[in-house]
């Protein structure tokens, strides 16, 4: 009832943004404006995939950002037709006002107030690309939720994961277009070389739990749990690479659990570009497992991690380390991972020599061709169709 009260309150304000916006002086161009969320630290993974893909087909978007993120966005200036800037609400609104003939796509991972004032200015097309596209699952509050419920159900989705169902169900205009390739970093003859290792590499890069949580029902996985199960074995290595938010004290903690055994090694955090050389000759990668945490596995449940797409790009099978557990879950990007041979779904709670039987199995499957269709340049021409670019000025 709250949430359906806040949704017609966002209409009718939308409605109210409308009719006053008629005495601002208006830019008749339609263009294609791409927007971050304010609070991202280093521009959108998806946004720079994409716009780097776009260019190789000479379109060129414009940019919208807050003025405080722009230094941000120096080494893909160039990439954008022009990038204009905002410093408070005001700018951000006088600008969505004026500009609200035009196309604007917002990515965000968490931050929805910029993205829901230019969509209750746009008298166009709204795009929205947002991280989980899951209503409630993160389990925040209530006016995010409503925030979250309004821009899917009234805009134009870009989408990556299980929400595809919901938006179905609700004929909402959305396509399915997850993180993709940006270049393959290996060549075919590498990826067979992988099947005759005597000795495999697992790799996890990404969130890691701080060490205060180990053991608590939170929303990020419990790693720890992986290492100790990987530490039973002798002939499969696992490789670990944090993300930059990790503290000191949990990082201590890792390397600690760690040093332990001899097959698992906890790293640096690296810069993306460095971490990509060091990974390439690695042979699985894991994304996401099961876990006795539950808000994790509900999460499981529906992402399609961008980190997937990492371990493509070096020619890695993805690995679903099955655990025994009561509950089980049937991960959304499995399924996408199914389809193309990508996957490895193995029980590690079993014995090296089936765990490795597996492993190889799986290696054995890995098609260089289905690496080449899911590069983000075999794709992004859905993608251009859907923005309607062929009908700018």
């Amino acid at each position: 009832m709250i949430q359906t009260i806040g949704i017609i309150f966002l209409k009718f304000l939308s409605f109210i943004i409308s009719f006053f916006s008629v005495f601002l002086k208006k830019k008749n161009i339609n263009e294609l404006i791409f927007c971050q969320d304010k609070s991202g630290v280093t521009p959108n993974i998806r946004l720079e995939k994409i716009v780097k893909s776009l260019n190789k087909k000479q379109i060129y978007p414009n940019l919208f950002i807050h003025k405080s993120k722009l230094i941000n966005f120096t080494k893909i200036e160039k990439c954008f037709k022009k990038i204009y800037t905002y410093n408070n609400f005001i700018d951000l609104l006088i600008f969505s006002i004026k500009n609200n003939k035009s196309k604007f796509s917002f990515f965000t991972e968490s931050e929805l107030l910029s993205g829901l004032t230019i969509r209750l200015c746009n008298q166009n097309k709204f795009y929205f690309d947002n991280y989980d596209q899951i209503v409630g699952i993160h389990k925040k509050n209530i006016l995010f939720t409503i925030i979250e419920k309004f821009l899917i159900l009234n805009s134009y989705n870009i989408c990556r994961s299980n929400e595809i169902k919901i938006l179905k169900e609700k004929n909402i205009k959305h396509i399915f277009f997850p993180d993709y390739i940006s270049k393959i970093l290996l060549t075919e003859q590498s990826i067979i070389k992988k099947r005759t290792k005597e000795i495999l590499d697992v790799c996890y890069g990404g969130k890691v739990k701080e060490s205060r949580e180990w053991g608590k029902n939170t929303y990020d996985h419990n790693l720890e749990e992986v290492i100790v199960k990987f530490s039973k074995f002798k002939k499969i290595n696992l490789h670990i690479f944090p993300s930059s938010f990790l503290s000191e004290k949990s990082r201590n903690d890792y390397i600690n659990l760690c040093n332990k055994y001899n097959n698992v090694f906890f790293y640096e955090t690296l810069k993306h570009d460095e971490y990509l050389k060091k990974i390439v000759n690695f042979d699985f990668g894991l994304t996401i497992f099961p876990s006795i945490n539950e808000i994790a596995n509900k999460k499981n449940k529906y992402s399609m991690a961008n980190k997937l797409f990492d371990y493509l790009s070096c020619g890695m099978i993805i690995l679903y380390p099955n655990f025994d557990l009561k509950t089980k879950i049937n991960p959304f990007s499995n399924r996408f991972l199914k389809h193309y041979n990508f996957l490895a779904s193995v029980n590690i709670d079993k014995n090296e020599d089936y765990v490795a039987s597996k492993l190889f199995e799986s290696l054995n499957k890995m098609n260089f061709k289905n690496l080449e269709k899911n590069l983000i340049d075999n794709q992004i021409h859905r993608l251009i169709k859907f923005y309607g670019i062929g009908n700018f000025k």
